[in-house]
């Protein structure tokens, strides 16, 4: 982590996204793909400036939230992980370039162009890597290129709950974020100056 200053807070925010990205499992089981877990991974890579804390959020929660599911195939695990794990590199290039509420409002519209590009990337990233990779084992499709075609054309209809997820929970993460960011700025403006 490097934001060390305030250890107590840190901790809870990251508890937080662990819960909702757990609870999001047994809350959200009627719309397929639509999960926090993409934009908590980019929001704790942007919080934490921090890869290993990005994974470590999409670790717990991925292990928490499908223990007593059916296991599925490895191949079809690493690639559902492979492709969460694109959303850690996207935060981390958001906290490259916006590091506080001031630098947001300042560019607003690069802001919100790159929340929304950074939702659609981890989409279109998630969608490519896990379909690889149930293409990949051969269990349901034919390792050959209209295999390849098939497996990726039964799952567009998926593409746009992935999508929706991502941009839906990335916004709203973001924007608490925006926020409680802003209003402490306010609080903090308000107690100097009463001083």
């Amino acid at each position: 982590m490097k934001r060390p200053e305030n250890l107590i807070r840190n901790s809870l925010i990251l508890l937080l996204l662990i819960a909702a990205g757990v609870a999001s499992r047994f809350v959200l089981i009627d719309l397929p793909n639509v999960k926090p877990i993409a934009a908590i991974v980019l929001f704790a890579a942007f919080w934490f400036r921090s890869y290993w804390v990005a994974g470590l959020s999409l670790a717990v929660v991925m292990l928490v939230s499908n223990s007593g599911l059916d296991s599925c195939p490895w191949q079809v695990t690493a690639g559902v992980i492979s492709g969460l794990i694109v959303a850690a590199f996207l935060g981390r290039r958001l906290g490259s370039r916006f590091s506080n509420a001031q630098e947001v409002a300042s560019r607003p519209t690069t802001a919100i162009a790159q929340l929304f590009g950074s939702a659609f990337v981890m989409s279109l990233a998630f969608f490519v890597i896990s379909n690889l990779a149930v293409w990949s084992m051969g269990q349901w499709y034919p390792l050959t290129f209209s295999g390849l075609v098939h497996c990726f054309t039964a799952a567009i209809p998926f593409f746009k709950y992935t999508f929706c997820g991502d941009l839906f929970f990335t916004a709203a993460i973001f924007g608490v974020w925006y926020a409680v960011e802003t209003s402490a700025e306010s609080c903090i403006a308000k107690v100097a100056q009463s001083q």
